[in-house]
């Protein structure tokens, strides 16, 4: 259904699930979450900016409403990142680690010589609007983009979503991980980004490392089975899953890269560094890959990785506290 329009009591105008109340100086914006009950978020914009806002909104929410229910299950939670950004979350019940997913679709992708870009002086930050300004393809910038609101989004949850999104700064390191740049009461939330096909993806926990990894499933990566597993352990995904080959070297690619970007940041070549161990399914019917992780100078480690399939897609995440 297109977003609607339509009087919702003395002095207010709905419109594109927005509840727009007009006070004696200024504009209360209200969103109206479907999915929490009609719950309300708002903040207040002055003047005219407010016609420009709704209409902001109005092309954001259009573009956002093929979310399919397998998705939105998985990320029950639906915000608005600085009241502009449409996001679903996950937060688990010990409220430690918090996933986030964008739908690249329905990014807004500013027009370079607009200063400062509109929307995005209220997401990004001025090293974050500088390194999205650097890049040539509007594929890269929007994947990109994407997953540095995914990022905010789920450490805002996680910290303090009282926080203006444009405050949080998040910028590679000298390896090219994600990571915060913004001073945060401790314990800092460590953080993970991915991004393939129509989604990007992060998480944020409050253990050392984590680490996850979106793949769309594709059939080129049956080239590469020799590459991502060794003899036993693709024996090992034959034993235990019934999926196609295609799906099944999808999982343990997500799986590794997830443990990757957990345990082996500083390193380019891992695949020889982590061995599948065992899958299992747990009591609410998840995968969970077991598996080992050899570092350099360190004791191995092992790395327990969810692994969920939706309609085209594998998604991966872990967590540890020893990294």
């Amino acid at each position: 259904m297109m977003p609607g329009r339509g009087a919702s009591g003395p002095g207010k105008l709905a419109i594109a699930g927005f509840e727009l109340q007009k006070t004696e100086d200024r504009n209360q914006v209200s969103h109206l979450d479907p999915a929490a009950g009609g719950s309300r978020s708002g903040f207040c914009l002055p003047g005219l900016r407010i016609i420009q806002y709704l209409q902001d909104m109005t092309r954001i929410c259009r573009k956002s409403e093929g979310l399919s229910a397998e998705w939105a299950r998985f990320f029950p939670q639906g915000h608005l990142l600085a009241g502009l950004q449409p996001t679903r979350c996950r937060l688990d019940r010990k409220q430690r680690c918090c996933l986030a997913l964008v739908e690249l679709a329905g990014l807004e992708i500013p027009n370079p010589a607009e200063q400062p870009p509109r929307p995005l002086s209220r997401l990004l930050s001025a090293g974050e609007l500088e390194q999205l300004a650097a890049f040539r393809l509007d594929k890269r910038r929007r994947e990109w983009l994407g997953g540095r609101l995914a990022g905010k989004q789920a450490v805002l949850l996680l910290t303090d979503p009282g926080n203006e999104a444009c405050t949080i700064s998040i910028l590679p390191d000298e390896h090219g991980r994600p990571c915060l740049g913004t001073p945060l009461p401790p314990p800092v939330p460590s953080l993970s980004i991915s991004h393939s096909g129509s989604f990007a993806v992060a998480m944020a926990s409050r253990s050392k490392s984590c680490g996850i990894d979106i793949q769309e499933i594709v059939p080129r990566i049956d080239r590469l089975a020799d590459r991502i597993g060794e003899p036993p352990e693709l024996a090992l995904l034959a034993e235990r899953l019934s999926d196609d080959t295609t799906t099944c070297l999808t999982m343990l690619w997500a799986a590794k890269e997830a443990v990757k970007k957990s345990l082996l940041s500083d390193q380019s070549a891992f695949f020889n560094a982590i061995r599948l161990r065992e899958i299992h399914r747990d009591r609410t019917g998840t995968l969970r890959f077991h598996l080992s992780c050899s570092r350099q100078g360190k004791r191995q480690a092992t790395a327990r990785v969810p692994v969920h399939r939706f309609a085209g897609y594998i998604l991966a995440f872990t967590e540890q506290d020893h990294a």
